[in-house]
């Protein structure tokens, strides 16, 4: 592979990485992401069967923006 094979190939990496981080920041900070639930402190609704087990939960941001809280949802503070 050429010098000039290496530059083409590096710039259109820098070009992706330009557009996919804004993307990625946006969506997690308006729309969501997934977290850890770890420990027995949200049983029995998480981790319902042992100490040592891990659930993964999708923290939705979209519904809280829009006050869509109803009675029996979980709530996180982060």
């Amino acid at each position: 592979m050429s010098w000039s094979k290496y530059g083409l190939w590096l710039k259109k990496l820098a070009k992706n990485f330009m557009y996919s981080v804004p993307v990625t920041v946006v969506f997690l900070d308006s729309v969501g992401y997934v977290a850890k639930v770890e420990g027995i402190s949200m049983q029995p609704a998480l981790n319902p069967d042992d100490v040592h087990t891990n659930d993964y939960v999708l923290l939705n941001k979209w519904a809280i923006r829009n006050f869509e809280v109803r009675h029996g949802d979980i709530v996180a503070l982060t």
